[in-house]
């Protein structure tokens, strides 16, 4: 085998465990472009959200769920339309989860619901879901730091690791290395191309919990041997005389084959989930993507996605406010 076709290879298992065709587009679309109107809860670090609440002076973070971005110009619109509120510090907004955060003084402006009114007149239909106290704050920064070492973000109760994160991380740097060059991250330019893969290695593994915790949700689990058979299946497909030189080559391109089998078993459980319960129906190409996109936005809107590694959360915002407007954006803009 080719060192070519080896170094795709991880990338083209997800598509090749489907049978049916729709799920080809979607297991390459982005989850980010499936639920803009989605927003996460956060974690339970929460007080009520009431307008009447007395909370101390002091640095407080207002959490809004914010309905219609898609862009960078949503982003622009709705801090300009904070920018007369005093003693804002911060406002960061994550078009994917529909959600926008601020971070301000509470002794000089104690009314959030004034600050989610005034986005909702630019435009975007806001609502405060938490204010957090400078001491949950404190706590939520610091769980955050203790976390980070081993997990990038979790998903309800379900971590991420870090050390997945950082095996795929390692298979993408080595593969653009071979083609262009062992400094290829070391310009300006590489350093870019090093933040997107990040930004874009980070929400597949998210969106994979999102997917994998809603299909535990429901109960629904595959055979071993029903696995086992579809993992025989992909390596002879992809030319290898038995699983053990599979393995080998594996490994040579830098992937643990305990690595490997586990994601491979988590694919073929959400891929046999959406192919017998997700899509139940005759339905044409473009039907049976809608149905998916429906489901795991659906799927999307009910995670509690908390992210520990705040420059992965930061660069995932950055990535998924890139795009387009189209016809989403505020007519004010």
């Amino acid at each position: 085998m080719c060192d070519a076709t080896v170094g795709t290879l991880f990338e083209k298992w997800r598509l090749i465990l489907m049978k049916h065709s729709f799920v080809k587009p979607l297991l390459i679309i982005s989850g980010l472009a499936l639920v803009t109107v989605a927003f996460f809860a956060n974690s339970a670090l929460s007080t009520s959200p009431e307008a009447g609440s007395e909370l101390p002076g002091g640095p407080s973070k207002a959490v809004l769920s914010v309905e219609g971005m898609s862009c960078s110009g949503c982003i622009y619109t709705i801090k300009n339309s904070l920018a007369d509120f005093d003693g804002i510090a911060d406002i960061q907004v994550d078009v994917a989860a529909g959600r926008t955060e601020i971070v301000y003084d509470r002794a000089q402006q104690p009314n959030a619901e004034k600050m989610a009114a005034a986005i909702t007149a630019s435009g975007y239909p806001a609502k405060v879901v938490r204010v957090l106290s400078p001491e949950q704050i404190q706590k939520q920064v610091a769980e955050s730091q203790a976390k980070s070492g081993a997990t990038i973000a979790a998903v309800g109760g379900v971590d991420v690791p870090r050390a997945d994160f950082e095996a795929e991380m390692a298979h993408a740097m080595s593969r653009y290395q071979m083609a262009y060059g062992s400094d290829a991250f070391e310009n300006t330019q590489g350093q870019r191309l090093l933040d997107n893969l990040k930004s874009q290695i980070a929400q597949r593994l998210i969106d994979e919990t999102i997917q994998l915790q809603e299909v535990r949700r429901a109960g629904f689990t595959v055979s071993q041997s029903i696995v086992a058979q579809q993992y025989k299946t992909f390596w002879q497909e992809r030319g290898f005389a038995d699983d053990a030189s599979f393995e080998s080559e594996l490994e040579k391109n830098g992937y643990s084959p305990a690595y490997f089998i586990k994601r491979f078993e988590n694919r073929v459980l959400i891929n046999t989930y959406i192919e017998t319960t997700v899509i139940t129906t005759n339905l044409n190409e473009i039907e049976k993507q809608q149905r998916y996109a429906d489901w795991f936005a659906n799927a999307r809107l009910l995670a509690n996605v908390t992210y520990y590694d705040k420059d992965l959360e930061r660069l995932v915002q950055q990535k998924s406010s890139a795009g387009g407007c189209g016809n989403s954006c505020s007519a004010d803009q």
